[in-house]
């Protein structure tokens, strides 16, 4: 990860836009706000100028919502707010002419809208009378009636007409407009409408507005209605055009206003903080001494190590080849700047154990197509989701698949001979085998949780907390516990871990052996932390017992790689089978069918299955994830 350095400024009052204006172009310097009471003459920016444009905000979502009720689509950037009006300088005057506008277009955007809804929903209902043969201009000759016309759901419409049995004082007619719906008439004395109000109200009744000055044909009404329709649907893109501007300048002024809560102020002087990536200071160096001779040497700035209690953001910088790999840490957490990161090693073990789980460079070839389709075709984000990295980390994935499947002999499920040394077809019927794998993913799981383990030692010691480093479950007293595990159970079961030397099976004879003493070591180096801490005995005592468990089912954790190893090769001996019993079932159920099996379902699967023995098993013995991602302030930005 990059070094940062805490980037401290001071000018005079006046300089306020041409600073803010100039950090922002630039574009590297990440806010640090200050603390008012720790600087004596200081205040911070009046709350109320800072909280000026959530009523503004507010109006536009307003406008938003309307619009994409009546357009298909609303852009999100505007053309038209160009980079002159980008300026600091003309900001503060024209806030209330802004706000002015806003309020000015969410009228016109509502008129517009709601008339739009009312000639359609208009234009329907006359579309019904056409139908059955109603003239709406009858509705102006009653005045002691009501009328009530509309649609309701025709499931409902035999418990209404059972309510209005025997009012003859009461007028309904139906007519049923599609298997769902029916279009109801219903009249009567002006006094039982709020009665019949709430009886159309149960049977879920959508009542049409009527527009007023209907004509005796109905077929001009429709065509005036289509006219006044296409006019005002004409408007939409310009209101649109009108939206994004005002949305532009939004974001633009809520920038402006976030960096000015950063500020401190006094009488005659402004003071401004953030974190700068050492690799950028040359860059700001350059763009200040510029600034400087602007501002008639009037700016002082200064840069200095953050001090060890402050909070500062995380850069992560990796080999390109390893960029993608930024994903898988940054779905686990963000490193803290006095961690490691784990990108590197994390992109390593995934691509290794999905290899491992799935063998077969048939599909690895597969895989690694369609990880160049997403990085290399699609490229551009869809969701959120960063094709491009995401399709170089699936290539990474298709060449492990190959690697392995070369070496195990797999080809789209067929075997041809293994390049493993003394590996032969068929090798999934052999139990020496079977067991040999086992023995490799344990091992490697053994490996794994050791390096864990020595990177949090050195992630301890790096944030200073040497009792940690030493005497924690997850520092030195954690990887003496694991070693001392790890060999009484070789000893038990009378497996041999370490070349040249040999574990005899000592059953529960071990308990009197010497490798016995080892964990014992290491829980007493972890019971004397908590003692160190003043922690409870109940407390040591669960995290002993945690920790000796948890090492012991970790490791057994990483047989499953060789679980999925030997599932994927006997779908070969499947296939095998079919076809001796039937040649058309073996293409059909065996080729065709476990292929596309395999390269959907149990893809998914031992993706999942690798990552969560990175993350639970692995990245947890040392990785906290707490740090906060590098954001550095730019004007324009979202």
């Amino acid at each position: 990860m990059i070094p940062i350095k805490k980037l401290t400024v001071i000018t005079l009052n006046d300089n306020e836009p041409k600073l803010i204006e100039s950090i922002g172009e630039l574009g590297l310097i990440q806010l640090h706000r200050l603390d008012d009471s720790e600087f004596v003459g200081f205040n911070r920016v009046n709350p109320e100028e800072i909280r000026k444009f959530e009523n503004t905000y507010e109006q536009l979502n307003f406008i938003r919502n309307k619009l994409s009720t009546a357009s298909k689509d609303v852009k999100k950037e505007s053309e038209d707010f160009n980079e002159y009006e980008k300026t600091i300088k003309n900001i503060d005057a024209p806030i209330e002419e802004f706000e002015k506008r806003v309020i000015s277009l969410r009228e016109k955007v509502n008129t517009t809208v709601s008339r739009l809804k009312e000639l359609k929903e208009a234009k329907f209902a006359l579309q019904i009378f056409k139908t059955i043969g109603f003239n709406p201009k009858e509705l102006a000759e009653f005045k002691n009636i009501f009328i009530k016309l509309g649609l309701a759901k025709s499931e409902d419409i035999p418990s209404f007409r059972l309510r209005l049995k025997n009012k003859s004082f009461i007028t309904f007619k139906e007519k049923t407009i599609s298997p769902k719906e029916s279009f109801l008439y219903v009249s009567g004395l002006i006094e039982l409408k709020p009665w019949i109000e709430k009886l159309l109200s149960t049977i879920g009744f959508r009542e049409f507005r009527i527009i007023e000055e209907f004509s005796d044909e109905t077929d001009i009404d429709i065509k005036r209605i289509d006219n006044e329709i296409k006019e005002l649907e004409g408007k939409i893109p310009q209101l649109e055009e009108n939206y994004c501007y005002l949305n532009s300048v939004s974001k633009f002024l809520r920038n402006i206003q976030d960096v000015k809560s950063y500020l401190l102020k006094s009488k005659t002087i402004i003071m401004l903080q953030g974190w700068v990536p050492e690799n950028k200071i040359e860059r700001l160096k350059e763009s200040f001494h510029n600034l400087n001779d602007e501002l008639n040497g009037t700016l002082y700035y200064s840069l200095e190590d953050p001090l060890p209690y402050e909070e500062i953001p995380t850069v992560m910088e990796n080999p390109k080849l390893f960029g993608p790999g930024e994903l898988l840490t940054t779905q686990f957490g963000c490193p803290e700047s006095k961690e490691s990161d784990p990108t590197i090693i994390s992109t390593i073990l995934w691509m290794t154990m999905f290899g491992i789980m799935f063998p077969d460079f048939g599909q690895g070839l597969v895989i690694l197509g369609l990880g160049i389709i997403l990085s290399y075709v699609i490229k551009k984000p869809l969701m959120e989701m960063n094709f491009n990295k995401l399709g170089r980390l699936i290539m990474g994935l298709g060449i492990s698949a190959i690697i392995f499947g070369l070496l195990t002999g797999g080809f789209f499920l067929t075997e041809v001979h293994p390049l493993w040394p003394g590996l032969m077809p068929n090798w999934v019927t052999n139990p020496n085998i079977i067991i040999w794998l086992i023995k490799i993913a344990v091992y490697f799981g053994i490996a794994q949780i050791i390096l864990g383990l020595i990177i949090s030692i050195k992630n301890h010691i790096k944030s200073g907390d040497k009792i940690e480093a030493l005497f924690g479950d997850r520092g030195l007293a954690g990887l003496v516990t694991f070693i001392g595990i790890v060999l009484v159970a070789s000893y038990f079961l009378g497996v041999s871990i370490i070349p040249g030397i040999s574990f005899p099976k000592l059953k529960l004879d071990v308990i009197t052996h010497w490798p016995i003493a080892i964990p014992l070591i290491g829980v007493s180096l972890i019971g004397l932390k908590a003692i160190l801490k003043g922690e409870e005995p109940t407390m040591i005592l669960g995290l002993i017992i945690e920790t000796m468990t948890s090492s012991l089912s970790n490791v057994l954790s990483y047989a499953r790689i060789a679980g999925f190893c030997v599932a994927h090769a006997t779908f070969a001996l499947i296939i095998v089978k079919l076809f001796q019993s039937n040649p058309m079932l073996g293409i059909g159920l065996g080729l065709i069918f476990l292929n596309i099996f395999c390269l959907t379902l149990e893809l998914l699967v031992v993706m999942i299955q690798s990552l969560r023995l990175l993350y639970y098993e692995f990245s947890t013995k040392f990785f906290q994830g707490t740090g906060t991602p590098y954001a550095p302030y730019g004007i324009g930005e979202n």
